[in-house]
């Protein structure tokens, strides 16, 4: 891979992301990318993205809560998801609900992890896992309900 190519394209998300309004964005030997919002006093979301060897970008939110958000395929893409992304936490964050949905979003990546552990490290019987599937799906089922029953938050441009 020609990395003066890999440098220009993910120079080339500088300048929109600082518009944006991040308050970091630090290259990592012009492959991977740090890039920091602050929101408020106690309000980070950040993120990092990696351009691959087929120049598409890679991005993953790290704060609040870890989540990857999947591959790009140009600079413009991942500049209109993060700035989408940005404009509803900016609006989350007012709810007076912002913590505990927190709250649930790290417990639950607590528990994948915790899931994973368990898989790779015992031999659990198939009636618990039976058990366990269940259950995830109520509670999939119980998202859906609240989904349906809330109001949807439109942003305007």
């Amino acid at each position: 891979m020609d990395l003066s190519v890999n440098a220009t394209t993910g120079d080339m998300l500088l300048v929109p992301l600082k518009q944006l309004g991040a308050t970091d964005i630090i290259d990592i030997n012009s492959r991977l990318y740090y890039i920091k919002f602050k929101l408020k006093k106690n309000i980070t979301v950040s993120y990092v993205y990696n351009i691959n060897a087929k120049s598409k970008y890679f991005l993953q939110r790290i704060s609040p809560y870890p989540l990857p958000k999947g591959l790009f395929t140009n600079h413009d893409e991942i500049i209109d998801f993060i700035k989408r992304d940005i404009r509803k936490f900016k609006t989350a964050c007012n709810s007076s609900n912002f913590e505990l949905f927190l709250g649930i979003t790290n417990t639950l990546g607590y528990v994948s992890s915790d899931i994973e552990s368990l898989f790779l490290n015992y031999n659990i019987p198939k009636e618990q896992l039976d058990q366990f599937y269940h259950q995830l799906h109520q509670l999939s089922d119980l998202v859906h309900q609240m989904k349906a029953k809330s109001t949807h938050i439109i942003l305007k441009d």
